[in-house]
């Protein structure tokens, strides 16, 4: 059988990418996906430029990767969407912004680990391992209460996730500690 009968993945995913003066439009779809009891998690990976601090907008704070407490959620975290989800930031300046518009579950990862939907390893991840934060689109792995029978109803086999990412490196007066501060001349409605 194919693999979304046998194994529950999507017929087909497709990706749409509308470029602007500063960034770009990313949406993406999964189509056509089938129930499975078998464990299973889908990302959208944004890898981080090199030499970048990995930037989460957290409750409208930022927070760097490696700022995470010890024994804290280093591998998961809830971001906000407005002005931005994730910033890649480099030499105190915005390098890159990532809002996403249909997850909020972003995931760190190290080149030799994750994404991951799994809290463990719970020590700090220095922000100098962190290679990319991945946004997890479907998760069907928490088998404590919940079936594992994803999608449950018929209507809900297709998925879309949206981002917009700004390319811009000219940003000023963004701060990772401290008050936020976003730029008053950026604005989305402008960009894209």
């Amino acid at each position: 059988p194919p693999p979304q009968v046998k194994y529950g993945a999507p017929a087909s995913m497709w990706a749409m990418y509308n470029f602007t003066g500063t960034g770009y439009t990313l949406h993406s779809w999964s189509l056509s996906k089938t129930p499975t009891r078998l464990m299973e998690a889908f990302y959208i990976d944004f890898p981080k430029p090199p030499g970048a601090l990995a930037v989460l907008n957290k409750l409208g704070h930022d927070i760097a990767v490696g700022q995470v407490a010890a024994n804290g959620s280093v591998w998961q975290h809830m971001v906000g969407h407005s002005p931005y989800s994730v910033a890649f930031r480099q030499q105190g300046k915005a390098e890159l912004r990532v809002q996403s518009l249909d997850s909020s579950l972003a995931c760190p990862r190290t080149a030799s680990y994750g994404p991951t939907v799994w809290p463990v390893p719970m020590s700090p991840v220095p922000d100098s391992k962190v290679a990319g934060i991945s946004f997890n689109m479907l998760n069907n792995v928490w088998d404590v209460n919940f079936v594992f029978w994803y999608p449950y109803m018929p209507t809900e086999a297709n998925f879309r996730a949206r981002f917009r990412v700004d390319l811009a490196d000219h940003l000023d007066d963004l701060t990772v500690d401290g008050d936020h501060q976003v730029d008053a001349k950026l604005n989305w409605r402008d960009i894209l």
